[in-house]
């Protein structure tokens, strides 16, 4: 399982060392994803694409446990893409993954 990790960096005035700060959120459950999901404007449909793209797979993998064509799950990444307003698969899965963590959508 994938999960997006944020990383900060602290310079201290006091040492040469800098401190590095990583957070992992915990993953969520798949079905908060898909209503998180909705809540962000997303049909069904496009919220449990979005829910499957948040978990790693290939988009060839997520149609066939979707049970849809690859072309069909191809097209709704491009508007879960789109209605989200991310540049790509990776800021979407960080995005809802830190949001369900959160327990709220923005």
């Amino acid at each position: 399982m994938r999960l997006p990790v944020s990383l900060t960096c602290y310079l201290c005035a006091d040492t040469r060392h800098p401190l590095v700060v990583a957070i992992l959120p915990r993953q969520p459950d798949q079905q908060r994803i898909e209503m998180l999901a909705q809540k962000m404007g997303l049909s069904p449909c496009e919220a449990r694409v979005a829910a499957l793209i948040q978990l790693g797979l290939s988009n060839r993998e997520a149609a066939h446990i979707a049970g849809i064509k690859e072309q069909t799950f191809n097209t709704y990444a491009k508007r879960v893409l789109s209605k989200l307003e991310v540049a790509g698969r990776t800021e979407m899965a960080q995005r809802l993954t830190w949001q369900a963590s959160l327990g709220r959508a923005s």
